[in-house]
């Protein structure tokens, strides 16, 4: 067993090594000292943790008697590396793992015992700095060592070990023998040389092994240690302005860019080993658990035994992030910035970064993660800024004019990364600004809010100087990147707007005044900044999806990729319409962008019929969400209408497809529709038939895609039929083609006579459906008077309808002016007397109550089922149940709402009322198996 006395002993040995010539292989000698280094560490731990002061006083002289011998040894084993014997080599690592062990006991007992900490410190230091940098040149130059070996990693590990736990004593001295020791130490390294020498080495040969591991996907656990406590050293001591004792080297450094490369590249490596293995992890300890070494012994030299997986996690992220934003490696990130690919390394770092962070649930360590998260924000601001400057300074010297909109192909990647970044921005301002409010208004050191604020604005300004069709031309996920940005950013905006107004009451905690005219407040600054986002890029975008859907192939994947993330932003737009509207005047003098409802109108048009679209086409969107979809979009059109001026039962005043969609998707039958909406969508189509063509196919294009969506939603058939759009629209239709003496394209023509051949048809089956629920009543003698001559009529006008369309399977109408004219006259008049029948059943005050059940299931699909939602700060997803803090109504449990206000809002308002007990007794009728959903 071994015991303090042991030290000194077993490092004199080293010398007895040397003398007995060189060890081919290593050798039993060698493989004994550092096993019995290792044992003698755990030995001496529990001796003098349970014994007595006597105890400690003699583990104190064999430190003592230790560092003096490898002060001794350094001198012997320089002169014997200088030989290049292996011999030499495998000594140097047996007197480093032993004096490391010795050294790290010493940490682990808080020995303060002055003389033996100094000899031991300062021994160890220069063995590590003297003969172990050698040992590391040799390793690195000599052809035959692969840095995979387990040689280098031992090495290299046990030599980052001590440098770490000597600048952990120098932050953290636990007495007055620490504290002489810490000067002592800054002394031994008060040339600047051999540490940065040192470092340089390290460096590299960490940035190899991280590329060697990197390439396989792996994090080795050596790999991991030497990384996370090699950012440590540098945060420390080269990034560490206080400290005094470093200020020779912090000069050295500033006026060596190359240096700053070499330092710089194992500093990456971490981030990328977060990136590319846990990117996708959530939990704090495991992701330290797969890093193989945080949690391990090395990771708790000078006393940090208390530090958890994750907290080690987080303290690394944020030191890495400091690093790279830092005045220590300025020079070298910009260089490496002129090429545009670092930027967006250092943009997919950030936000990966940040997605990390967020995904913890520690509360233990909630400072340094809030810290973190504002170093990603500042560095991904000062990578946006480089590169918009490197970009006017190329254009500058080929003596090109400064376009409006940046194209350039090499900043799009990093426009995109950055579009990626907002949405872990937004989370960190999140967490940020509720840490701050924890603390009574006090900004948490380096994450104050207004401070994020400047930042995530100028390094939006990234996408926003870019040509947005440019950003969005490469692929899907880029439009799914700048949906989740638009709708984190919009969701920002009732915070933003809080703290603005709190900074302004609080004068000495907020903000200083902006310098530059014009310039508004932080607060005001982002939003206005986010909004931009959002409605700069929504015009592309439509355009971008309409060019990624014009094959089949194209519109499948565009409307799987991005038919949620449109939906989630139109959720999040029409809470925006009505937060606006309830808006003060205080609230709204800090987005007066908002005020301009004009080009409000239209981005909201946009950010609906986006939406419509994509979920429409996927197979598995339910009847429910589109319904749900358009009721919401109906509630914030009578809002903007209202404040935009516009009248909606003009041509002028509403948007075509905006409010044709409105009226087919929606579950109200039409009575129950607002009366404007109605108006508007007739004037607004009639006026579009009666523009001037271009061709008469123009023409039969119009007014198909006005009735097309007549065959999946058998009310809207109805309202077109009975209304005399149907007709009138074919009536336009025949009227050109005897105007010009010819007809439509054959392929246009005929699908304009199939889409009403179609809407005449699935009318019918609409009619028999509404036959069979009547049934029943007919059959059991319960049935009024009024259902039988409902039933009558239904049953009447829908077989004279079955023989109009009579027509052989298969059969394709022909494209002739007579084929235009059956569905006229043939078609058409059944169908409308079918659809008056109908219209008339479903005046029913019965069918009236089932039409307002089906628009509360419709309304229950969503996360809040108050249509006219203004929690534009929730999160969550637009599904029900998908709401961060949602609850469900305590009735019906089937009603989603995102708080107390919106249930409390729906109740009073009447829509919720009407229908509870409705759906509870639906809820429970499909728990008995009675009813389905």
């Amino acid at each position: 067993m071994g015991t303090p006395q042991d030290w000194p002993a077993a490092l004199s040995r080293l010398e007895a090594v040397l003398d007995r010539g060189p060890l081919r292989g290593g050798g039993p000698a060698y493989d004994d000292l550092i096993d019995e280094a290792l044992e003698m560490m755990e030995d001496t731990k529990r001796l003098v943790e349970t014994s007595d002061e006597g105890v400690r006083k003699r583990f104190a002289k064999s430190v003592y008697a230790a560092g003096q011998q490898c002060q001794q040894l350094e001198t012997t084993l320089m002169a014997a590396a200088a030989r290049r014997l292996l011999s030499a080599f495998n000594a140097v690592e047996a007197a480093l793992v032993s004096a490391t062990v010795c050294l790290q006991m010493s940490f682990k007992c808080k020995l303060d015992d002055e003389r033996s900490l100094n000899r031991m410190a300062t021994g160890t230091l220069a063995l590590v700095l003297g003969a172990g940098q050698r040992l590391l040149l040799e390793l690195e130059a000599s052809p035959a060592t692969n840095t995979g070996l387990p040689m280098t990693f031992v090495t290299l590990n046990t030599q980052m070990r001590t440098v770490c736990g000597l600048v952990r004593l120098l932050q953290r001295p636990w007495g007055s023998g620490a504290a002489a020791t810490c000067a002592a130490v800054c002394a031994a390294v008060a040339q600047p040389a051999p540490l940065l020498a040192w470092v340089a080495t390290t460096g590299r040969m960490i940035a190899r092994m991280q590329a060697t591991v990197l390439t396989g996907r792996v994090i080795g656990g050596i790999v991991w240690d030497v990384g996370v406590e090699y950012v440590e050293v540098l945060s420390r001591t080269l990034a560490a302005p206080h400290r005094a004792a470093f200020a020779p080297h912090q000069l050295a450094l500033a006026a060596d860019v190359e240096l700053q490369l070499r330092l710089l590249a194992p500093v990456l490596g971490v981030l990328d080993s977060v990136v590319l293995q846990l990117g996708g992890t959530t939990d704090a300890g495991r992701l330290a658990a797969a890093c193989g070494g945080p949690s391990s012994g090395g990771s708790s030299s000078g006393g940090d035994e208390s530090s958890s997986p994750a907290s080690i996690l987080w303290t690394t992220l944020y030191g890495a992030l400091r690093l790279i934003d830092g005045p220590a490696l300025e020079p070298a990130v910009e260089r490496r910035l002129a090429a545009p690919s670092f930027g967006v390394r250092l943009l997919g770092q950030a936000a990966a970064a940040q997605r990390l962070l967020l995904a913890s649930a520690d509360q233990a360590a909630v400072d340094v993660r809030v810290a973190a998260c504002a170093a990603a924000a500042r560095l991904a601001c000062r990578v946006a800024q480089q590169l918009l400057a490197n970009h006017i300074a190329r254009q500058q010297a080929a003596a090109e004019a400064p376009g409006a909109c940046i194209s350039d192909p090499q900043l799009m990647p990093a426009a995109a990364a950055m579009l990626q970044f907002v949405p872990a921005a937004a989370a960190a301002f999140r967490m940020a600004a509720s840490e701050e409010a924890q603390q009574g208004g006090a900004d948490p050191p380096e994450a104050d809010t207004w401070g994020l604020c400047v930042w995530l604005a100028a390094a939006i300004n990234l996408p926003l100087a870019c040509e947005p069709a440019a950003v969005l031309s490469d692929c899907s996920s880029r439009l799914a990147a700048w949906c989740a940005a638009a709708d984190a950013g919009l969701r920002l905006l009732p915070l933003l707007v809080r703290l603005q107004l709190g900074w302004q009451q609080r004068p000495s905690s907020g903000p200083p005044v902006p310098s530059e005219p014009g310039v508004p407040p932080p607060g005001a600054l982002l939003a206005r900044v986010l909004l931009k986002l959002w409605a700069v890029y929504l015009p592309p975008v439509s355009d971008a999806l309409t060019i990624h859907t014009e094959t089949s192939l194209g519109a499948v994947e565009t409307a799987r990729t991005m038919a949620q993330p449109l939906s989630q932003l139109h959720a999040t737009v029409c809470r925006l319409v009505h937060w606006a509207a309830a808006l003060d005047a205080e609230e709204a003098a800090v987005v007066p962008d908002l005020a301009a409802w004009r080009w409000l109108a239209s981005a909201v048009h946009i950010s609906f019929k986006e939406a419509f679209e994509l979920n429409r086409a996927l197979i598995d969107t339910g009847q429910r969400r589109m319904a749900a979809m358009s009721s919401a979009h109906a509630r914030a059109l009578a809002v903007v209408a209202s404040r935009a001026g516009l009248q909606l039962d003009q041509a002028e005043g509403g948007s075509r497809l905006e409010l044709m969609y409105i009226v087919a998707a929606s579950s109200c039958l039409p009575s129950q529709l607002d009366a404007q909406i109605l108006a508007g969508f007739d004037a607004c189509t009639r006026q579009y038939w009666q523009q001037e063509a271009g061709s008469i196919d123009f023409q039969a294009e119009r007014v198909h895609t006005s009735i097309w969506d007549g065959e999946d939603w058998p009310r809207f058939a109805a309202l077109l039929l009975t209304g005399g759009l149907l007709a009138d629209g074919l009536a336009v239709v025949e009227a050109s083609c005897l105007r010009c003496n010819d007809t439509p394209l054959p392929s246009i023509f005929r699908q304009l006579m199939t889409t009403v051949y179609v809407i005449c048809y699935n009318l019918g089956q609409a009619a028999a459906r509404e036959l069979l629920k009547l049934a029943p009543h007919l059959r059991s003698g319960s049935a009024t008077m009024q259902m039988c001559a409902h039933h009558a009529a239904i049953a009447g006008y829908q077989e004279a309808l079955q023989r109009a369309l009579d027509v052989p399977d298969g059969m394709q109408p022909p494209a002739t002016l007579a084929s235009l004219r059956r569905c006229q006259h043939v078609f058409v008049p059944a169908a409308a007397a079918l659809a008056a029948a109908l219209t008339a059943f479903w005046s029913e005050p019965e069918q009236q109550a089932a039409a307002q059940l089906e628009q509360a299931k419709a309304a229950a699909t969503r996360s809040c089922a108050y249509l006219a939602c203004a929690n534009l700060g929730a999160e969550g997803g637009p599904e029900a149940g998908e709401g961060t803090g949602s609850h469900r109504c305590g009735q019906c449990r089937t009603a989603w709402y995102c708080g107390t206000t919106c249930s409390h809002a729906d109740w009073r308002s009447g829509g919720h009322r009407r229908v509870c007990k409705a759906l509870a007794a639906a809820r429970q009728a499909a728990r008995a198996g009675v009813g389905h959903e």
